[in-house]
């Protein structure tokens, strides 16, 4: 059965979207982007979630603000159809059923793109020139077919049993984090987040852009960075005084608006009441980092008691904290409650969990 989508409501235009998501975790690349939907302000209803594909309804999009944002998402497309079944045929059928008008004066490419080992028996040779013919049979010849710089890349992803056909809005950069990631920075530590979980962490607090983010153990920066590069104004905190030297000089490499980082500590934060509008932070519990001669559950405890008093109502905070320390108890005393978790396995012996809560009193 083939697809599609049309929907007006109040004279606004809803649109029908799709992403394709990294594979690096089940969970987190589909709560990054309906976090960065939520802090943009956009409206959106999911419909469908696939393997490694979220479908959406949503109005109002910035596609170009989301895609610069986003660190575990591969392509944000326009859905024009999907269908049940994976046989070239069933493709085929849903790429003729579309009106391809918009593409008339234009060049495009097709492209298969299979999610893990679905639809494996698939020629993606025979895929993609079967969907080209067909796209050029509806459009009388009036488009051409341009491998090498096209004006649309139409896609079909083929994941489960579904077949979604698209075109291509964005592609996001994920080349660029790995030119931030922690060994490329000019202050190098082992217990940095690379720079695609940085960047997860603060698009998981709902940062807002112009908004101000703590992190309240910043260590070398690599949470700050991120955060500035999407128009954050950072604040980071350290009880190191090496990792605080780090994380200005990473900050000012990078050139991202901060407004300072100062040696303190996590458990009695200096700031007035209210004053930051989302905390992202990775607290140390990990081989490379150290609490120092602070029992972990102590500290987490202190972090959380000081968080809820600098952070504003109703705004988010995302940390991390070994699967063996409950802190629900914590949070629920101090005036969070908890929108999402993931465990997130580090190494054999580590496994985190990514906390994502909401000050609500």
């Amino acid at each position: 059965m083939i697809s599609f989508f049309s929907y007006v409501d109040v004279g606004m235009i809803w649109k029908r979207l799709f992403a394709l998501l990294s594979g690096e975790h089940e969970s987190l690349p589909r709560a990054e982007f309906v976090a960065t939907l939520e802090t943009e302000g956009i409206e959106y209803k999911v419909v469908d979630v696939l393997d490694q594909v979220l479908r959406l309804e949503v109005r109002n999009l910035d596609v170009d603000v989301i895609a610069t944002r986003l660190s575990m998402t591969k392509l944000i497309c326009e859905e024009l159809a999907a269908v049940e079944g994976v046989a070239l045929s069933d493709i085929v059928a849903a790429v003729d059923s579309v009106d391809w008008s918009f593409l008339k004066g234009k060049s495009f490419v097709c492209r298969l793109i299979r999610v893990k080992t679905y639809g494996a028996g698939l020629s993606k040779y025979q895929v993609e020139k079967s969907m080209g013919a067909t796209i050029l049979k509806r459009v009388c010849g009036c488009a051409k077919v341009d491998v090498r710089n096209p004006d649309e890349v139409i896609v079909c992803i083929v994941t489960g049993n579904r077949a979604i056909i698209g075109r291509v809005l964005r592609e996001v950069n994920r080349g660029s984090f790995q030119e931030r990631r922690p060994r490329r920075r000019p202050v190098f530590h082992p217990s940095s987040l690379d720079a695609y979980t940085s960047r997860l962490f603060v698009n998981l607090a709902r940062a807002p852009r112009g908004g101000v983010v703590l992190d309240p153990f910043c260590g070398v920066g690599g949470i700050l960075v991120e955060a500035g590069l999407i128009g954050c104004e950072c604040v980071g905190v350290d009880i190191d005084e090496f990792m605080v030297r780090g994380s200005a000089v990473n900050t000012e490499y990078y050139s991202v608006k901060s407004i300072g980082v100062v040696l303190g500590d996590a458990r009695r934060l200096g700031f007035r009441h209210e004053c930051v509008d989302a905390i992202a932070t990775d607290p140390p519990y990990g081989r490379a980092a150290s609490t120092k001669k602070t029992p972990l559950e102590e500290l987490l405890r202190k972090f959380i008691e000081c968080s809820s008093m600098v952070l504003k109502r109703g705004k988010y905070m995302c940390f991390a904290h070994p699967s063996w320390i409950d802190v629900s108890d914590y949070l629920r005393d101090h005036g969070f409650a908890v929108v999402e978790k993931h465990s997130m396995r580090v190494h054999s012996s580590l496994t985190r969990i990514v906390e994502v809560v909401r000050k609500v009193k």
